[in-house]
């Protein structure tokens, strides 16, 4: 199994533990007349087992993550360093860029005290910040594109 189809039945599975969730829910309590329609230790045990089985595919894919080494900026990275520098650097970095914009507005700059305009300056070029932007959204893209076509190629290690 690779590490899309792993994906697939993990979502799968969340899907069946919900539902599962929402009968245990509907049917924890009954009349003392009317007969449960569902035994809730067997569903509490199959959620339990479902939740084992998703435990179970997370370490695989960790673990097939972690040794799957791709070439990327010419240097090796093992999947487990590529997604976290997707989902952890480069986000934080957006976040710190988009910090950068003209704040005389907001805090009522731009006038002394004898209604005389003072002159703002930036402490940053606001071409290179976008262009800054642009290229971390490059990177993440082609860092989709590497982790889509190894999700597809990389067994996991069950």
């Amino acid at each position: 199994m690779n590490i899309l189809q792993a994906l697939k039945k993990i979502k799968h599975n969340d899907r069946k533990i919900a539902k599962i969730q929402t009968r245990i829910s509907k049917w924890c309590s009954h009349e003392d007349n009317v007969e449960p329609a569902y035994d809730i230790k067997v569903l509490m045990q199959s959620v339990t087992d479902l939740l084992v089985f998703k435990a179970h595919l997370i370490n695989a894919i960790r673990r097939a993550n972690v040794s799957t080494v791709v070439q990327y900026k010419d240097k090796p990275w093992s999947l487990d360093m590529l997604i976290g520098h997707r989902t952890t650097v480069l986000p934080g970095r957006v976040a710190t860029l988009t910090l950068l914009r003209r704040k005389e507005k907001e805090r009522g700059f731009g006038v002394s005290n004898q209604n005389d305009p003072v002159k703002m300056l930036l402490n940053y070029d606001p071409k290179e910040r976008d262009k800054e932007l642009d290229a971390i959204e490059d990177e993440m893209s082609n860092i989709d594109t590497i982790l889509d076509e190894t999700n597809i190629a990389t067994e996991v290690m069950e």
